[in-house]
């Protein structure tokens, strides 16, 4: 159990640092990068302890470091695939009109 507390105060921390590395965080809470977190570090948490990776020798670690490593992945961001410019925007080279 307090394997679990462990993941649980270590991904929730993780959480709070990518909520204020993003450079968008004005557009979402601060609660949700860090509940996110918590929520795939314990369901990961779990479901090895529920395979059983915790009682075997030599595979103990998987419970504590691999829902941590899971959780702290920052989100991606957006692709833009649109070649034309927006309303305003100009492509590069070219005059304005």
């Amino acid at each position: 159990m307090l394997s679990l507390i462990v993941v649980t105060l270590v991904t929730v921390a993780a959480g709070f640092v990518v909520w204020a590395n993003d450079k968008r965080h004005t557009k979402y809470g601060i609660s949700v990068p860090a509940g996110v977190a918590a929520f795939v570090g314990m369901l990961s948490w779990i479901i090895f302890m529920a395979a059983g990776f915790g009682y075997q020798p030599g595979l103990t670690w998987i419970p504590w470091i691999l829902p941590i490593s899971w959780a702290r992945q920052p989100p991606s961001p957006p692709r833009f695939t649109s070649a034309r410019p927006g309303p305003g925007r100009t492509p590069k080279g070219s005059p304005p009109s």
